[in-house]
């Protein structure tokens, strides 16, 4: 893993409990939703014996309990990622990179917050992760052999 996958870890986490939470809202509203009738002959050899709107609300409570043990997993993340922060020697760019990957700030919300323009706060954010690159060599993938039967 790169420097810089292992610091969108948290970033990727919190879009798969955003996406898992917008499927449970669906599933919630698919049970209240209204279905038309189907007027034609179905031979199903084994009928459901619960109805549809309960099978929803069993995936949808099932997503919830993900997202709830994703959240989790995600303050877990957070906290690996600070604490690697912290052998970044520039306190500035600490501070950059806590915004970016442990706040999960925009570029627009960190020069707000920062009082930087978002252009200057984008350089800072790129020497930021350089730095922390630098800071962190274990994290950088090594170079796959190459067999001897291809050379």
């Amino acid at each position: 893993m790169t420097p810089k996958e292992f610091l969108n870890q948290p970033f990727e986490l919190n879009k798969e409990i955003e996406r898992k939470k917008r499927k449970a809202a669906d599933y919630r509203e698919m049970m209240v939703v209204a279905k038309s009738p189907g007027f034609e002959e179905h031979n199903n050899s084994n009928p459901s014996t619960e109805s549809s709107a309960l099978r929803y609300l069993n995936k949808a409570m099932e997503l919830e309990d993900e997202v709830v043990e994703d959240y989790k997993e995600l303050e877990k993340v957070k906290r690996e990622v600070d604490e690697a922060i912290e052998q970044v020697e520039d306190f500035k760019l600490q501070k950059v990179l806590r915004c970016r990957y442990v706040c999960l700030m925009s570029i627009r919300q960190m020069s707000d917050y920062l009082g930087y323009s978002p252009r200057w706060t984008k350089r800072l954010n790129n020497q930021a992760v350089e730095d922390f690159e630098k800071s962190h060599p274990q994290a950088t993938p090594k170079p796959l052999p190459v067999p001897l039967s291809r050379v």
